[in-house]
């Protein structure tokens, strides 16, 4: 096409595999590949975007336990209009992360991670994509027959907004109490309420690092020999 010869007409990107392993020998692999390229500001514009980016994982752990991310989905959209900011991201979803863990026993627990509440102001002003709350459950099932299911919580982070510098940066972490149930081979059930309280301040403030200094655990036993024992919120 005379005047448009050379430009590019598509674009298609092979799996990135990239592989992780840590201090203490753990390995990951984690592969990413985009998908659905944005046929718009290529034709238009010449800029390649790629709509969908499909992340898995595996970590083998030295303690013999293997974790298994299934493929999950990070959908982007691109402004395509407005001159000066064409092609910057304009909105983000992802799906559900849904990862599987046998430890070496055979124990199985899956865990379900979703991102929620875009943070508007940081993509709007900074193209900083992050969220505000992360839900989590999970499901294990034991070799001894019980099953524990840890019902969905929120962790809420806030973030710096304004500070050259540090914009993006996590300012306060606050977490839901995770209450799980586990139900024994005999139909014993045991509900276990855990509360994360006091972040670590001086950990966030000056490394980044997310710790709470206390757990305040309690728990109620309900079994089918009629007996009830209630364990009193301990810290």
């Amino acid at each position: 096409s005379i005047g448009h010869i050379g430009h590019i007409t598509d674009v298609s990107m092979g799996a990135m595999v990239s592989t992780t392993t840590d201090a203490f020998g753990n390995v990951t692999v984690s592969t990413t590949q985009q998908q659905n390229l944005n046929r718009n500001l290529l034709d238009r514009y010449g800029i390649v975007k790629f709509n969908d980016t499909v992340s898995s994982s595996r970590t083998d752990s030295i303690d013999g336990s293997v974790t298994i991310t299934a493929p999950y989905t990070t959908h982007y959209e691109y402004d395509e209009s407005s001159i000066g900011h064409i092609g910057h991201i304009t909105d983000v979803s992802m799906g559900a992360m849904v990862s599987t863990t046998t430890d070496a026993f055979g124990n199985v627990t899956v865990s379900t991670t979703q991102q929620q509440n875009l943070n508007r102001n940081l993509l709007d002003r900074y193209g900083i994509v992050k969220f505000n709350d992360t839900v989590s459950s999970s499901r294990t099932d034991s070799i001894d027959g019980s099953v524990t299911i840890t019902a969905p919580y929120t962790t809420h982070y806030e973030y710096d907004e304004s500070s050259i510098g540090h914009i993006g940066h996590i300012t306060d972490v606050s977490m839901g109490a995770m209450v799980s149930t586990t139900t024994d081979a005999f139909g014993n059930v045991t509900v276990s309420t855990t509360q994360q309280q006091n972040l670590n301040r001086n950990l966030l403030d000056r490394y980044g690092i997310v710790k709470f200094n206390d757990t305040v655990s309690s728990s109620r036993t309900d079994s089918i020999d009629g007996s009830v024992t209630i364990t009193a919120p301990y810290t």
